[in-house]
C-alpha cells in the first residue's frame, strides 16, 4: 500500500523555470492523444535543461522512451555535468495522481516524477511525486521566471 504525505522543509522544494514548464506542456499536447515522456536535468533541486523524448508505446495510456533517445540525454546530461533530477509524462484522459504502472515502472526512484494532466476542461495540471518505500512523497514545486 502506498501512504500519501505532504512535505515539509525547504529540503523538499523543487525549482523549474518557467520557459522549460512551457516546453513540457507544450510537448503533451503536441503528443495528444498519446502520452508524452521526457527528463529534466540540473543541479540540486534546480531544473536547467529539457529534454524531451519520443513515446514508442503502443497505446495511449502508457510511454516507454525511445532507447536511442534516451541514451543521448543521459549521455548529454553527464558530459555537460549536470544530474537527472525528474522525468516526466503526461496523462492525456487522467488525473495528475500516478497510476499503479506509473509506480511499478519507476526505475529512477531518485528522480522527481511529474505528471501532467491533460484531461482538465480546458487547462493543464502538473504535480510531482517522489516515493520513499512504501510513502508517496509531494515536494513543493516552485516556478522561477
Amino acid at each position: 500500500m502506498v501512504r500519501e504525505e505532504g512535505v515539509s522543509g525547504r529540503e523538499n522544494v523543487w525549482i523549474i523555470p518557467r520557459s522549460i514548464i512551457n516546453k513540457m506542456f507544450s510537448h503533451a499536447q503536441r503528443s495528444l492523444p498519446r502520452e508524452c515522456v521526457g527528463l529534466l536535468s540540473g543541479s540540486g533541486q534546480t531544473v536547467s535543461h529539457w529534454h524531451p523524448l519520443v513515446n514508442i508505446a503502443e497505446g495511449e495510456h502508457t510511454f516507454l522512451a525511445e532507447p536511442a533517445g534516451q541514451i543521448a540525454a543521459f549521455r548529454t546530461i553527464r558530459e555537460e555535468g549536470r544530474q537527472l533530477l525528474a522525468i516526466y509524462h503526461s496523462h492525456p484522459h487522467a488525473s495528475t495522481n500516478p497510476s499503479s504502472r506509473d509506480l511499478a515502472e519507476l526505475y529512477y526512484p531518485d528522480a522527481l516524477q511529474v505528471i501532467i494532466a491533460m484531461n482538465t476542461e480546458g487547462r493543464m495540471e502538473m504535480a510531482c511525486f517522489l516515493l520513499e518505500g512504501d510513502r508517496l512523497i509531494h515536494p513543493e514545486l516552485h516556478i522561477c521566471e
